[in-house]
């Protein structure tokens, strides 16, 4: 027979006040655990995925009163990149996260738990990438929180790629580059970030704040 596990306690989720800015890897993926356990006390036993895949979360989420991640996506990953087409990527990205807003008001979730996730890694080029960090402010603006997952992405691989080889960096030798646009995404009003080095990335963010560069 499998093994079974047991999951060590969670403690609760209270979220930050919105506008100010978290290094918290950790406390993101605790708060997920609890999340993800306030979901199946209300009965809901499918994976804990995207809205759009799944008509029932809206309600659910609701009814649970959990916080909710509304990110900006369009597709699965097996086919998201035919969909990573734009006039202008940040509009276009805000446009679309305003409807997933209104979606989950929509559906009783109240608006002190909702977030928004720009979507670094979903149906968008390394170039959407850069531009949506350039211009997260128009993500931000609504006064929503907002979380940016740029963590040792492929995109901060290739940009200080090996002069020699053209070789992107590995993953494990992102967290420079990762600290760089942490610092980016807070400057423009970001509330949580996903990080790895959380020590290195909060320095960097504590310093910059404390230059007054701050948004």
């Amino acid at each position: 027979m499998p093994r079974r596990t047991r999951r060590p306690p969670v403690p609760p989720y209270t979220p930050p006040e919105c506008g100010t800015t978290s290094v918290a890897a950790v406390g993101a993926s605790l708060a997920g655990l609890s999340a993800a356990r306030s979901l199946r006390k209300q009965g809901y036993d499918g994976p804990l995925v995207r809205r759009r895949a799944d008509s029932a979360m809206l309600p659910l989420v609701a009814r649970a009163g959990v916080p909710y991640v509304a990110m900006h996506w369009r597709g699965h990953a097996d086919g998201m990149q035919a969909n990573a087409g734009y006039d202008d990527v940040a509009a276009g990205v805000a446009d679309e996260l305003r409807l997933r807003v209104e979606a989950a008001l929509h559906a009783g979730i109240a608006p002190d738990r909702l977030v928004l996730d720009p979507g670094l890694g979903f149906a968008k080029t390394p170039e959407h990438k850069r531009q949506l960090l350039g211009r997260l402010r128009e993500v931000t603006a609504p006064g929503y929180p907002v979380l940016v997952g740029a963590a040792r992405k492929s995109f901060l691989g290739e940009l200080p790629a090996d002069p020699a080889t053209g070789l992107a960096r590995p993953p494990q030798q992102r967290d420079a580059a990762t600290s760089a646009v942490t610092v980016l995404a807070a400057t423009q009003g970001a509330w949580c970030v996903r990080v790895h080095d959380v020590a290195s990335t909060a320095d960097a963010v504590r310093v910059t704040a404390r230059r007054g560069l701050e948004a």
